[in-house]
C-alpha cells in the first residue's frame, strides 16, 4: 500500500469508506502490515538482503527503499543548495553496502563519487578523494547514548 497524496488524511478516509475497515485495522495496516513488511514479508533489512536473489519482492523492498532514500537525499540537496557530507549510521548505514552504494547511484550531479571498495569494506570514509562531498559510515551506539541522557537527568 502506498499513499502518496498531498493530504495522507484524506487517502486515509478514503481506505476507511472503501473497505469498510475501522480507523484502528487502518492505522494498524499502515503502522505494520505496509512498507518492507508488506512487499517482502519482513521489515528486517538483515533478513531481506539474504533473501533478494531467490525472493523477487525482496528485491522489490530493497528497491523501493532505496529509492525513497534516494529521493531524501536529493531533496535535501536541494533544499540545502548543496551539502558537504552524508553520514550513514545506525545499522542499515553501517552494515548494508549495498543500499549505501544503490541510493547514492547516479549522484555525480551533486558531487557525490563513491569508492566501491571502500564502501564495501565499510570503511569510515567511502567517497573517494575527487568527491566534492565526504560519505561517511559511522558506527552508532543509541543505547549508550539513550543511557547517557538518563544519566544526566537523573544527576
Amino acid at each position: 500500500l502506498v499513499i502518496c497524496s498531498v493530504n495522507p488524511n484524506q487517502e486515509i478516509e478514503v481506505l476507511h469508506k472503501k473497505t469498510k475497515r475501522s480507523l484502528e485495522k487502518i492505522m494498524h495496516m499502515l503502522d505494520h502490515d505496509s512498507g518492507m513488511q508488506g512487499i517482502a514479508g519482513t521489515g528486517n533489512m538483515k533478513t531481506i538482503l539474504k533473501m533478494r536473489k531467490q525472493n523477487k519482492n525482496a528485491q522489490l523492498a530493497i528497491d523501493v527503499f532505496c529509492y525513497h532514500l534516494k529521493l531524501w537525499i536529493s531533496r535535501y540537496i536541494g533544499l540545502l543548495n548543496g551539502v558537504d557530507c552524508i553520514v550513514f549510521t545506525a545499522g542499515i548505514g553501517e552494515h548494508a553496502s549495498m543500499i549505501r552504494e544503490q541510493a547514492l547511484k547516479e549522484m555525480d550531479y551533486a558531487g557525490i563519487k563513491l569508492d566501491y571498495t571502500k564502501n564495501n569494506r565499510n570503511n569510515e570514509i567511502i567517497s573517494t578523494k575527487k568527491s566534492k562531498v565526504t560519505v561517511l559510515v559511522l558506527p552508532t551506539d543509541e543505547e549508550k547514548q539513550m543511557f547517557e541522557e538518563v544519566k544526566k537527568v537523573l544527576n
